[in-house]
């Protein structure tokens, strides 16, 4: 005996004007995995630029008189 026919169901006539992705990254946890791979990113930035050396210009700025005299 033949199964019955199954009717396949229509196409949609508008096609969803975002990716599914857009779905994932709603996901609690994807976010949060996201949000963990943009700090290890920043952190290897970090550790590249405690390669080079560092340096400091520091200064002072004040009024002086070349003229002794107390008068």
């Amino acid at each position: 005996m033949a199964a019955a026919a199954v009717r396949i169901p229509p196409i949609p006539g508008t096609v969803p004007r975002r990716p599914p992705s857009d779905l994932l990254e709603r996901r609690p946890d994807i976010r949060r995995a996201a949000a963990a791979l943009h700090a290890a990113t920043a952190n290897i930035g970090v550790a590249t630029s405690d390669l080079f050396p560092r340096f400091a210009l520091t200064g002072s700025l004040g009024v002086a008189s070349t003229d002794l005299d107390a008068s």
